[in-house]
């Protein structure tokens, strides 16, 4: 009988789910054809808007304290 073992689970840090997101963004960007990302924060959110064929456009909102730690790692 052939098994792999697994890594057991553990929960992802905050550090690990930063770069997670932002992998993420970057490979959405790429898959439009963006030109430039932009993260503009506000007082309770941020907003993050894509670059696409020449139209900036609101991509999608956070939670202005998600997008801190997560501008860190730029």
């Amino acid at each position: 009988m052939n098994t792999r073992l697994q890594p057991p689970e553990r929960p992802a840090s905050q550090d690990t789910q930063a770069v997670e997101w932002l992998s993420q963004l970057l490979l959405n960007s790429l898959s439009l054809h963006a030109s430039d990302i932009h993260l503009e924060p506000y007082e309770d959110q941020a907003v993050v808007r894509m670059r696409v064929d020449g139209v900036l456009q609101d991509a999608f909102t956070v939670p202005r304290n998600r997008l801190d730690r997560k501008s860190t790692r730029l």
